[in-house]
């Protein structure tokens, strides 16, 4: 959940395996490996704050601070169209390049 709203839907595993939404994957990013664990996390720092709940902005309420946004080289369907939940089977993201999420996560 983001900005008050749900941005990804899914089993468990399904999410923390192969998160779909640039939120999901930077907030597992932050979770530390355990000391005996040879899995070397990637952090995604987010940048900034979130925005007010009182000013989402247009478009994503995600989009003033997604890394894979930024990697994108900033389209403007982020800005301009709110993405709704979509995705195959039981998964679900709002995210407009929710198949990007994975091949780019601590890109």
């Amino acid at each position: 959940m983001y900005l008050g709203r749900i941005v990804e839907i899914a089993s468990a595993d399904s999410i923390f395996t192969t998160p779909r939404h640039p939120y999901t994957a930077a907030l597992l990013s932050a979770i530390p490996a355990m000391p005996s664990s040879s899995r070397k996390p990637r952090r995604i720092p987010l940048a900034g704050d979130p925005p007010s709940p009182m000013r989402i902005p247009p478009g994503c309420r995600f989009q003033t601070r997604c890394w894979l946004r930024e990697t994108l080289d900033s389209p403007e369907i982020c800005s301009a169209i709110d993405p709704t939940l979509s995705g195959a089977g039981d998964h679900q993201s709002a995210c407009h390049f929710q198949h990007h999420v994975d091949a780019r996560r601590g890109a």
